[in-house]
């Protein structure tokens, strides 16, 4: 095994802010002292959020949650339509989990398969893939969308758990008022104001996989209308085991420091600023075509290291008539080194108004504009036809909300409309429908166009996949190029669910069913074999570009229950069904159909049990199908014991993976070569104050 760069010795990227940090921490005085003050004393009568939901919401009290994810405007979950869940601070705390991938396993039809250490494969719905491309990811209300791929690199998305207020998890189709690549669903973290995060928390802890992690928060009322915290976290991670039982070389370690304001500018105006800076580190076995018949590829030792940050302001404005105006901009840039180094440097700003020009119509409109650059630097097996390359992304929207019946029947209609630099123009229309039968039982409906539009990989890279035996003692290697007519994929969904809640509020369900019809999908057309010379070596080439002969069609199902059992146990169970049929176009190359790539069954439950004021007790199972690809079936069982210690201290025991001393969870990707997840275990220890 050879390597293709030393480790990165420790950056010195953060100081600045870990020194800030250290400065807020410190007595502030004036009226930032007055502030920390009242903070003692909130706390002193439970208002600190970790604690008073320590028994968790009623179920009437979750359905009436307020989102924002389904209609960009705050309504309750119940009436929603569209297959929607929540992930709730309490369920991030509940199930022991260390990131936002782990958080999301919790939701029902999202598959979350860890690949190899900080390298996630993320999807709802099919299409699964470490460059999956039809999930749209916020985080609040920035997008994390990569134009490298049209997807998400889960390594760099972190915030600290803590300040989460909860994820909202649509399964289907989003375009009409998220925009391209909000296909198959969107994910929306929301992080906390800070003014409910006023006071000190401290959280430590380590263990076998989860070798060590802290993070440390203050926030500080600066006056009246303004408060302010600060953050860093920091993590350590074991590498995993490979299929023969030996130490996978993937260990992973990040830090990441971040500060968020909110401010009243008056009794209608609201105004946040916030932003963060991230460095990450991690090692990767990659197999790297040779250009010898023998070995055909080479095991390499690849550090990656990535580091970046971003800056987001918004402003709101609500009037006396309910009329709603929120202006935002942000600024988000990373530099990577694996496979290609890589720069990325995005600027966005979005606007929206909600109105009631009329009758029983909630109008919203917006407009939005995005500047996305991206540097490749060329490296033997991948390069860039283009770079720098700059694109631009222009949007408008419209949506109506009517109320058919008042509380009782409502339509939703509208569409969006979007000009990249890729395709040109595309339109995502969307109709949706909720009755209201009763107080326990609703219906809703739903149909909608939605697009993938190309990405730098579509339009511009030269890959060089893999090598093969050829003729004589040459090797034959693929090499994938991009296609400057690739088109925007492009589905047709229809979905219709249902929720029923009973008259006690003790039990709650939701069933969402799916048809999806996929037209202009990726594929790998295939060429005729020529011979070159390549980095001095001959070699046999079969050249691919990327197409869009390929279609597809699914169809599926998710159910979510939720009981209430008594006052100090509750239960949440799940279950969805995918059924995934691609058909591939004459000529094209197929490494794995997108059908062997998902399960067809996923079902979980989980139980919340209060032991006693001072003790809890949460255990979670878990069962993945199958993937033809060749990852069979698991059954996957986690536990939590938490002790309270006082008000505001909690001791933590985690146990992970119980059932097995590893399993896979993936197939390789690209040159990822896929380890296997091992039975962990950690101890936390928080306090605030």
């Amino acid at each position: 095994m050879r390597r293709t760069h030393q480790r990165p010795a420790p950056i010195g990227r953060l100081p600045c802010l870990a020194v800030a940090l250290a400065a807020l921490m410190m007595p502030m005085d004036g009226a930032a002292q007055t502030g920390s003050a009242d903070t003692r004393t909130d706390a002193e009568q439970g208002v600190d959020e970790r604690w008073e939901e320590e028994r968790g919401l009623d179920l009437e009290e979750l359905l009436d949650t307020e989102i924002v994810s389904a209609s960009r405007k705050t309504e309750r979950l119940v009436d929603a339509a569209t297959a929607i869940y929540v992930v709730t601070q309490q369920d991030i705390r509940r199930s022991g989990a260390t990131s936002i991938p782990e958080a999301l396993r919790m939701v029902p039809g999202l598959q979350v398969s860890r690949l190899a250490n900080g390298h996630w494969v993320i999807a709802a719905r099919g299409f699964a893939g470490l460059f999956a491309t039809k999930l749209l990811v916020l985080i609040d209300g920035r997008s994390v969308y990569t134009p490298i791929f049209s997807g998400v690199y889960w390594d760099e998305q972190d915030v600290m758990l803590e300040d989460i207020e909860r994820i909202e998890v649509i399964r289907g189709a989003g375009g009409t008022l998220w925009g391209a690549n909000a296909v198959t669903g969107v994910i929306n973290i929301i992080t906390k104001n800070s003014a409910d995060t006023v006071g000190s928390l401290v959280t430590f802890g380590g263990g076998t996989e989860e070798r060590a992690f802290a993070a440390v928060r203050h926030g500080v009322r600066l006056d009246e209308d303004t408060t302010f915290r600060v953050w860093a976290k920091w993590f350590d991670r074991d590498g995993q085991r490979n299929s023969d039982d030996s130490n996978a070389p993937d260990s992973w370690d990040g830090s990441r420091v971040g500060f968020r304001l909110d401010r009243d500018l008056s009794e209608s105006d609201r105004f946040t600023l916030q932003g963060d800076l991230f460095d990450s580190n991690l090692a990767t076995t990659s197999l790297v075509p040779s250009e010898t018949v023998s070995p055909f590829a080479i095991p390499m030792l690849e550090y990656e290291s990535v580091y970046g940050g971003n800056l987001l302001g918004r402003w709101q404005r609500r009037d006396e008539s309910g009329a709603e105006t929120v202006v935002q901009a942000y600024y988000d840039g990373w530099s990577r080194t694996q496979y290609t180094r890589a720069r990325r440097h995005t600027a966005d700003l979005d606007t929206q108004h909600t109105f009631e020009p009329w009758g029983p119509h909630t109008v919203m409109v917006g407009f939005g504009y995005r500047y996305n650059e991206l540097r490749a630097e060329a490296l033997p097996h991948i390069y860039s036809r283009h770079s720098p390359r700059g694109d631009n992304l222009w949007s408008v929207f419209v949506n109506d909300s009517i109320d058919l019946v008042e509380d009782r029947l409502a339509l939703s209609v509208g569409t969006k409309v979007e000009h990249n630099d890729y395709t040109g123009y595309e339109i995502q229309p969307d109709a949706r429908i909720r009755w209201s039968i009763d107080e326990q039982h609703t219906l809703w409906g739903a149909v909608a166009r939605a697009v993938r539009t190309p990405s730098w990989i579509n339009h511009d890279a030269v890959i060089t996949f893999g090598s093969m035996p050829g003729s004589g003692s040459l090797p034959l290697q693929t090499v994938l190029s991009g296609d400057d007519g690739f088109q925007s994929e492009n589905a047709l969904t229809f979905d219709l669910g249902y929720r029923f809640q009973n008259e006690s509020d003790t039990f709650s369900l939701d069933l969402a069913t799916f048809f999806n019809r996929f037209d202009d999908l990726s594929s790998f057309d295939a060429g005729a074999t020529f011979m070159e010379t390549f980095e001095g070596n001959p070699r046999i080439v079969l050249p691919a570009t990327y197409g869009n002969r390929d279609k597809g069609e699914s169809y599926g199902g998710e159910l979510a229950l939720t009981w209430r059992a008594s006052e100090r146990l509750r239960l949440a169970g799940s279950y969805s069904l995918l059924r995934l049929d691609q058909t591939e176009g004459a000529g094209t190359l197929v490494a794995y159909g997108s059908e062997s790539l998902s399960p067809r069954n996923m079902a979980s439950l989980r139980a919340y049990w209060d032991v006693t004021e001072h003790v809890s007790c949460d255990l979670s199972g878990s069962y993945t199908d199958h993937l033809s690809a060749g990852v069979p079936s698991f059954v996957r069982v986690d536990a939590r014991l938490g002790w309270k210690f006082g008000d505001h201290s909690e001791l933590e025991v985690v146990g992970q993976n119980l059932l097995d001393d590893r399993h896979p969870e993936f197939v390789r990707e690209y040159r990822v070569t896929p380890t296997e997840l091992e039975r962990g275990a950690y101890v936390q220890f928080t306090m605030s104050f």
